[in-house]
């Protein structure tokens, strides 16, 4: 609920080191988490390591970040600082 209001700055979701499946997200939870990044401005560090997100949870996320123009993501991953996309032309 914090996260669709616009009062989260971090949010963790690394998973467990050698989790065998047990916890984590996975492809339909990324999915759906995109939904709430594509409108969310407050998130500035996000971590999803060791997830099963695969390639169509992996580029549900990326699209709905890349898609957020008031994104204020700042680490992912604990990748930082993040570049904002350039618009061509």
């Amino acid at each position: 609920q914090d996260l669709r209001n616009n009062t989260v700055e971090t949010l963790n979701l690394a998973s467990f080191k050698n989790h065998h499946g047990m916890y984590g997200i996975e492809v339909v939870g990324a999915i759906f988490l995109a939904h709430f990044l594509r409108l969310n401005s407050s998130l500035k560090y996000f971590n999803f390591k060791r997830n099963d997100v695969e390639k169509d949870g992996a580029k549900a996320l990326a699209q709905s970040l890349l898609g957020n123009p008031n994104c204020a993501l700042v680490h992912l991953n604990t990748m930082g600082p993040l570049k904002k996309a350039s618009k061509p032309g």
